[in-house]
């Protein structure tokens, strides 16, 4: 008899370890609202990505926007701007607003980005307030070309502490003299994101 329920229970276990219920999708918008799914389907993935999670009862799929703003204070202003004198030397300036496009590897949005012409061309006529660096991490297989603005950031201080969990191989960061940030996860077009910070 112990052995009979033994075996039943048993086969029981396997019969409910191998039915899968279907999990049920949920959307969020970037606060955290339910969102319908024609709503995330038609989100702007220029201004916004999507990031999915899941557990044993839920699928969750979250509209995360690619814009962060944020506010350094005296102490870690004054400790980006030496890091960022020591990558890039006599030609970073801190009293300008700086835009830096941070690249994981080495590829052809790094190639279009050295040749975006309307880009340097508006960096150049803007100098007296703006400026802008090409910046490629410690593996990043990236040679250094202070002649182009691209630089190399050989402790991974910005990829570390900025975007340490991003998924994407280009990041950006624009910083305000007054050392207000604007973080921005993803994007290849580099002017874009320039239209997007001033």
């Amino acid at each position: 008899m112990k052995q009979s329920l033994l075996s039943i229970l048993a086969l029981l276990l396997i019969q409910v370890s191998f039915c899968q219920k279907q999990k049920k999708t949920v959307y969020w918008d970037s606060n955290g609202f339910p969102v319908t799914k024609a709503q995330f389907i038609t989100i702007n993935t220029q201004k916004f990505y999507t990031q999915e999670f899941e557990n044993d009862t839920v699928i969750i799929k979250k509209i995360v926007s690619r814009k962060k703003i944020g506010q350094l204070d005296s102490i870690q202003h004054q400790q980006l701007n030496m890091f960022l004198r020591k990558i890039i030397g006599d030609n970073y300036d801190p009293y300008k607003n700086t835009m830096i496009h941070l690249f994981n590897r080495d590829n052809q949005t790094l190639k279009d980005a050295l040749k975006n012409r309307r880009h340097w061309q508006w960096i150049k006529v803007h100098s007296d307030e703006q400026q802008s660096f090409l910046i490629g991490t410690k593996n990043s297989s990236i040679d250094a070309k202070p002649n182009k603005h691209l630089y190399i950031d050989p402790y991974n201080l910005l990829k570390n502490l900025l975007f340490s969990t991003s998924k994407f191989e280009i990041n950006h960061l624009y910083i305000k003299p007054d050392g207000e940030i604007f973080i921005y996860f993803g994007g290849n077009d580099i002017l874009m994101i320039l239209d997007w910070s001033v």
